[in-house]
């Protein structure tokens, strides 16, 4: 069973409790009606300003699943009392990892490691470019990985199970971006180690404006913080 259907079960969904659906070109958001937001990358994926999800969703339609990441951040984000907040490379000190792999390109996050001296391999299904490998070489890399950061969206183009199941049992996974759900179910899965999400103030308007008006995750950054999990019994220092 994927991931996502393992979080559905577990958590349902509940349509009555959404009070706004915002469709943009680059997010969608969800607003719950206590105020609670999350939000999901659309992937290029249409959604329609009057979309009306039904009371079951079907997580094989990709509209549904962008749904059901953001009402499941919406939801999930909130619930722990105790959230830490950091950038992921403050966090953790990769200077320890000798071959780093990233699914999912973070134009920030890599710049970090660059001007740092630290060689990552980049892949992404999406874009191509200078820093970005070939994807028929994804899986070679990922075996040989002693550390793996994923983006939170394979979770919308259905390509999580198939990188981690890619990934070595001795490896350490991190997921991250904006469209993180903040479960320890992820740490069911041994080599994920931490998770980074996002998480915003009730009822901020101003991050529903800026999805709307098709913008991006760098216009409604100032608008959230970035907080993140852990297992217990990871170290990052």
């Amino acid at each position: 069973m994927r991931f996502l259907e393992k979080i559905l079960l577990q958590s349902g969904f509940k349509k009555q409790l959404i009070k706004k659906i915002v469709p943009g070109k680059k997010y969608l958001a969800v607003l719950l009606a206590n105020g609670q937001i999350g939000v999901c990358a659309t992937l290029g994926n249409k959604i329609p300003e009057d979309f009306n999800p039904p009371n079951q969703l079907d997580l094989d339609n990709p509209v549904h699943r962008i749904l059901f990441i953001a009402y499941t951040n919406a939801s999930l984000n909130y619930l722990i009392a105790d959230l830490r907040e950091n950038d992921i490379f403050d966090q953790i000190n990769f200077c320890f990892y000798e071959k780093i792999v990233m699914v999912g390109y973070f134009e920030s996050l890599l710049q970090k490691f660059q001007k740092a001296g630290m060689h990552v391999h980049v892949f992404d299904i999406e874009k191509l470019g200078a820093d970005i490998l070939q994807m028929d070489l994804q899986e070679k890399y990922l075996g040989m990985a002693d550390a793996v950061i994923i983006t939170s969206t394979s979770l919308v183009n259905n390509t999580f199970d198939q990188v981690l199941a890619s990934v070595s049992n001795d490896s350490h996974v991190f997921l991250l971006g904006p469209s993180g759900t903040l479960t320890r179910e992820f740490f069911r899965y041994p080599q994920v180690k931490m998770v980074f999400g996002s998480l915003f103030e009730k009822n901020d308007h101003r991050v529903l404006n800026m999805i709307q008006k098709g913008n991006g995750t760098k216009h409604f950054l100032p608008y959230l913080r970035k907080v993140f999990i852990q297992r217990n019994d990871h170290e990052t220092a």
